[in-house]
């Protein structure tokens, strides 16, 4: 209805010199001057859902008017269908297509995504996925997923860890020279499962002993090498040594024998303190237990008159050569 400002507004008590209060309402004034007494858009929860929107209750609502023509705005399930009424409709005709988070298997759906189907909220936990969502799949969650996450930092060599005649390339991930090296990982860990692989360079496996594997701060590279103390396990070749294990100086029967272009995968679990390593993705079995601490993944080479083309880690930032054993990530990085 339109009234007019100077118009008496009537209280409960009928005194029209005390103050009127408008519940629902606000006083719109035109360019003109003339004002009106609106009513606020009401929600309305509970809407029956329409034909196009599937059955049952939909999950709220909101009423309003625009060009003299009422809508009611329905939330039905994941969609929202704006549709026109009167105060004498019984039904509601969809007159706007759905615009809601309806899960679709033609749709690519990033982590974080959301999607809701059959009223409960699914958030998308791995990437390009076309799974249905459910609560038991491996694919979806019920609980929200952030889909913004903190930047991944891969490992590398650390060149100022890097020792002797070593020589890093390939965004230091390469050690070479024909000369004796060593060097360990940017990151180390302490706890989880964690996989990343070799790849062995040319070497002369009579005139170079070679050792892959693992270390800890305290290893003594400059003097000692990956193996000959304490601080570092190796999977070790060349020089006669064939696929020993070594610790401590100590050398033991352990793998097959590798050579040049073969991969070498390390599998270290920090939550039970093994090491285990593969090679050219066959497992040799765990190579030490009761690891503690925090371990970086090293490296060395001890030459005696031969060439070396190196060793080159691959830490995750690219595609691995071998599927990681199950429970594993997938490179050391944080």
């Amino acid at each position: 209805m339109k009234i007019s400002i100077a118009s008496d507004l009537k209280t409960r008590t009928g005194a029209p010199d005390k103050d009127a209060r408008i519940k629902n309402g606000y006083i719109e004034v035109a360019a003109d001057g003339s004002a009106a007494l609106r009513r606020r858009p009401s929600v309305h929860g509970g809407v029956p859902s329409v034909s196009g929107g599937g059955a049952g209750q939909g999950q709220g609502g909101i009423g309003f008017s625009n060009g003299g023509v009422s809508y009611l705005i329905t939330i039905v399930g994941d969609t929202a269908n704006g549709s026109a009424m009167t105060s004498s409709s019984t039904s509601i005709t969809p007159s706007t297509a759905s615009v809601g988070t309806t899960w679709s298997s033609s749709t690519t759906y990033a982590i974080g995504d959301h999607v809701v189907v059959n009223f409960v909220d699914y958030w998308a936990s791995a990437a390009s996925t076309s799974q249905t969502p459910s609560s038991s799949s491996s694919y979806w969650s019920t609980t929200f997923v952030p889909s913004v996450y903190l930047p991944i930092t891969y490992a590398t060599w650390n060149p100022a860890d890097k020792t002797f005649y070593g020589v890093l390339s390939a965004n230091n991930l390469t050690i070479h020279d024909a000369n004796t090296y060593a060097v360990r990982s940017t990151i180390s860990k302490s706890s989880g499962k964690w996989y990343w692989e070799y790849t062995i360079g040319q070497f002369d496996n009579v005139n170079n002993f070679m050792m892959l594997g693992i270390a800890t701060s305290l290893a003594d590279l400059a003097n000692s090498q990956i193996g000959f103390d304490i601080y570092g396990w190796a999977y070790a070749e060349g020089s006669g040594i064939n696929g020993n294990k070594l610790h401590n100086s100590v050398f033991s029967n352990y793998g097959s024998i590798y050579a040049p272009n073969d991969v070498i995968g390390v599998a270290l679990d920090m939550d039970t303190g093994i090491v285990q390593f593969y090679l050219n993705n066959v497992g040799q079995g765990i190579a030490y237990s009761g690891l503690s601490g925090s371990i970086f993944a090293g490296v060395g080479n001890i030459s005696y008159g031969g060439t070396n083309d190196g060793i080159t880690a691959n830490f995750g930032e690219t595609a691995f050569t071998y599927t990681p054993p199950s429970g594993y990530n997938s490179g050391l990085y944080t």
